[in-house]
């Protein structure tokens, strides 16, 4: 596994290396606690996650491939969490077990929107291979009328199928019906789950201050 490198956004430590880490899932839970301070979400996922795991900031800090300042600049807010590094969003997201996607709306690099307007895009990435398919002098023939009106999803497996046979690549490989899907079905679960974290928090520290 590759180096964490968090200078290429916001540095950390890059002598560390992200590992592998099995053991207890996630519960999908926050730490109240943090979710309003400056790390906010994406601290109070990983923080409850260490929680019920039993490891100590610094233990998750080494897992996390970073140094417990790090994590300590993030939770104070002397690191902004909307700029943490791909690197570190990855390392996050093998530590949680969620996607990356869901890493980066938690830390607030990303919005649900961005994934349907990503959705968007593959819609438009599947018309145009289609139209190159059919432009094909050896294989356009082979694409019936039916295939050609055919519902997104049947076009996007024909497009598969091309690519596997000629070797060709017509699609960016970051969209992919299979991941999609399932990344914006765990995006929706975890934004409900912030929104009653949230609620539950709003409401215990106004009982608090009655």
């Amino acid at each position: 596994m590759k180096s964490i490198d968090i200078n290429s956004r916001d540095s950390g430590d890059d002598n560390h290396e992200p590992r592998e880490y099995v053991s207890i899932p996630w519960s999908g839970n926050l730490d109240e606690a943090e979710i309003s301070r400056p790390g906010g979400l994406l601290l109070a996922a990983l923080i409850r996650c260490a929680n019920e795991r039993r490891l100590q900031l610094n233990n998750m800090a080494d897992e996390l491939g970073v140094t417990y300042g790090y994590i300590n600049q993030l939770r104070n807010g002397i690191r902004k969490v909307s700029q943490v590094s791909d690197e570190f969003a990855l390392a996050c997201s093998c530590f949680l077990g969620i996607p990356r996607l869901t890493i980066l709306m938690l830390a607030g690099r990303l919005n649900p929107e961005d994934l349907f307007e990503q959705d968007n895009m593959l819609a438009a990435e599947v018309s145009r291979a289609m139209g190159f398919i059919c432009d094909d002098l050896i294989w356009g023939h082979l694409i019936t009328p039916e295939l050609r009106s055919g519902s997104e999803h049947s076009q996007f497996a024909v497009v598969k199928l091309y690519e596997a046979a000629t070797g060709k690549v017509l699609m960016d490989k970051s969209l992919q019906y299979a991941t999609l899907g399932a990344e914006i079905t765990k995006l929706r679960d975890i934004q409900a789950k912030q929104m009653t974290a949230i609620a539950s928090h709003s409401k215990r520290k106004k009982r608090s201050g009655d």
